[in-house]
């Protein structure tokens, strides 16, 4: 609507600025390239916004989709098997746009969070996903083990801590 009105502005600028019938091929001209120039602008600004996402994995398939938050960031892992692995949270000013997210790849559930820092850029939105989100089992660093031990005393899933140099066969788990 904006487009048609700017541009209809123009052609009415044009038509009473003395030209003669001669130019008003110029005038097409002009307005063909100001109603381009116009649309490419408030085309290339809009967002596009997706409802959900199906990534139509098949049987050996992974996808990982990092989640670039406004405030820190978070991974998704997941497999055709409708499993779910997330890396880190994100800061809690961020949880909305983590549960956009999560809604749009069709999480509901999450098999294992997996904690990787203290700074609350990473760590920010676990209380709000304890709460949330079902969780089979959560890995964090055992240096953060007193650190989230008020956090974690009602969850029920599993919680492992982990050391540098231990490893977890999470690819094996989508098979």
């Amino acid at each position: 609507m904006v487009i048609l009105t700017i541009c209809g502005l123009v052609m009415n600028i044009l038509d009473t600025s003395g030209y003669e019938k001669g130019c008003s091929k110029m005038k097409r001209l002009l307005f063909a390239i100001l109603l381009v120039i116009l649309v490419f602008n408030f085309t290339s600004t809009m967002p596009v916004l997706a409802d959900k996402v199906d990534l139509n994995l098949t049987k050996d398939e992974v996808a990982y989709t990092f989640f670039d938050l406004t405030h820190g960031e978070a991974t998704l892992i997941q497999g055709n098997n409708n499993l779910a692995f997330l890396i880190n949270t994100g800061h809690s000013e961020s949880q909305e746009e983590l549960k956009e997210r999560l809604e749009m790849y069709n999480v509901d559930s999450i098999h294992t969070l997996i904690l990787t820092s203290k700074e609350i850029e990473y760590i920010g939105n676990l209380p709000w996903l304890l709460n949330d989100f079902p969780i089979k089992s959560i890995l964090l660093p055992e240096s953060l083990q007193p650190m989230f031990e008020s956090v974690l005393a009602d969850y029920q899933g599993n919680v492992t801590y982990f050391r540098k140099g231990d490893s977890f066969p999470l690819l094996m788990m989508f098979k």
